[in-house]
């Protein structure tokens, strides 16, 4: 990126007709461009993104960036006074970059995981946000075979606890060891997992990738997952045969033990010929299958499905000192199940790159 763009925000106005008004209206960019507009351009280094609330009829949305060590994103967080990082990112979340940073042993690198920082901003009001969630995903690179977070689950909460700013909690330290184990028990192995320091409840979500139907329920049969289990099963069924036949399986845990709440993630199938690659991510014949189910559900508004329809494209733009691409992608979308309600809400992704072309 170039110094020509002031901000991150500054950029993003220059993409804003690329994004459908239903998915982010006026009201959305009202809440997203004081944020974006106090960080720095290099955040579209990396893959950057939004959450949308579908049943939600305001085209507002959450916000995403990746700030992977060794990233100019991550140096910029790093480098932040207190009282910046305090309404930006946290300062237990600098704390913990810098020492990630300064250690070639750290969590991080023996990991090679990245970190997302999640914004939401479709709910609060306009110029005002609370502390991100910070997750612990796939992304980073370990010079060696990385561990993987279900393989040492106590240094996976120490790292989120640091990151939260939280205090150590035997429980809760033992909920989150007994899930790990129990998932990978039924062969889907926790490779996500994040915490939300913003909210007033302290939990860990937990992700895991690789779940089918019968290993959903034998999973959430182990982590004693107080919910019903037919209630998670109805969910799959309505989207068999509609997207990849594995998806993506979300639990919250608190010191107090699982949590009702369950996420459900679903992405698009693969042809055959797109093993290895994205393109699928961009194929909007695709995503009408999943799309035209969530909307036959009722579980999407017709014009918030009509702007995920829009969305996966692949466009040259012209900026203020060349020509960009810009790659929009849908990444999947998620189900949350919580006491018989449910939350359907869509993730998407950008690539914004300099080009010749």
């Amino acid at each position: 990126m170039t110094a020509e763009y002031s901000s991150f925000g500054s950029l993003l106005e220059d993409l804003r007709s690329l994004f459908p008004a239903a998915l982010l209206g006026d009201s959305g960019w009202e809440r997203l461009q004081p944020l974006t507009n106090r960080l720095p351009v290099c955040a579209a280094d990396s893959r950057f993104g939004f959450e949308f609330h579908l049943t939600d009829p305001n085209p507002t949305a959450d916000f995403f960036v990746i700030a992977a060590p060794r990233t100019r994103l991550a140096g910029f967080y790093r480098g932040l006074t207190e009282d910046a990082a305090a309404g930006l990112a946290g300062t237990a979340f600098t704390a913990f970059l810098d020492e990630q940073a300064r250690r070639p042993d750290s969590f991080l690198a023996r990991t090679g995981k990245g970190i997302i920082l999640e914004y939401d901003l479709a709910t609060s009001p306009p110029g005002r946000h609370g502390v991100p969630g910070i997750f612990i995903v796939t992304g980073g690179r370990s010079e060696a075979d990385p561990v993987q977070l279900y393989e040492d689950p106590a240094a996976l909460v120490a790292a989120l606890r640091s990151v939260a700013g939280w205090g150590p909690d035997a429980a809760e330290s033992r909920h989150v060891e007994r899930a790990c184990a129990a998932l990978a028990d039924c062969g889907v192995h926790v490779s996500h997992a994040g915490v939300m320091p913003g909210r007033a409840e302290r939990a860990i979500r937990l992700v895991a990738l690789g779940a089918d139907g019968a290993n959903v329920a034998e999973g959430l049969r182990r982590v004693q997952w107080p919910g019903d289990p037919s209630e998670a099963m109805a969910i799959l069924c309505e989207f068999a045969g509609l997207v990849a036949p594995t998806s993506g399986l979300g639990i919250t845990i608190t010191p107090e033990g699982v949590l009702p709440r369950l996420d459900l993630e679903f992405t698009r199938k693969r042809a055959p010929d797109t093993s290895g690659r994205e393109s699928f991510r961009l194929d909007r014949p695709g995503w009408e299958l999943p799309i035209g189910r969530l909307e036959e559900r009722g579980w999407c508004l017709p014009a918030k499905a009509d702007g995920l329809r829009e969305w996966p494209r692949l466009e040259m733009v012209f900026g203020r000192d060349g020509m960009y691409q810009v790659r929009q992608i849908i990444n999947h979308f998620k189900v949350v199940s919580d006491r018989g309600a449910v939350h359907p809400k869509a993730y998407v992704g950008m690539d914004v790159r300099r080009t010749s072309q």
